[in-house]
């Protein structure tokens, strides 16, 4: 079967961007960050990810699939803020 007809990669696209407009609404800035196929999540940053004032701190993934993730969102973190991996 055709993955992103059995997702509903459409449907899903407009999902994540209503998601990321509400979150916007609540006076959270929003950075985009480009997609990476390797890890299909990805696009849940805030798991990944947590930020506290100046500081991101980069949480280790459990699940093996999603361990690279971090390495993906670290150069835009770090140019954000100050970046603290918990490893």
């Amino acid at each position: 079967p055709d993955r992103a007809a059995a997702i509903g990669v459409a449907l899903a696209r407009a999902q994540h961007a209503a998601y990321a407009e509400a979150v916007a609404g609540a006076g959270v800035e929003v950075i985009r960050v480009q997609p990476d196929d390797r890890y299909p999540d990805c696009c849940f940053v805030e798991d990944p990810v947590a930020v506290v004032g100046e500081v991101a701190l980069g949480l280790p993934m459990a699940a093996a699939s999603r361990r690279g993730e971090l390495a993906h969102l670290a150069p835009v973190m770090e140019r954000e803020r100050d970046l603290r991996r918990l490893d």
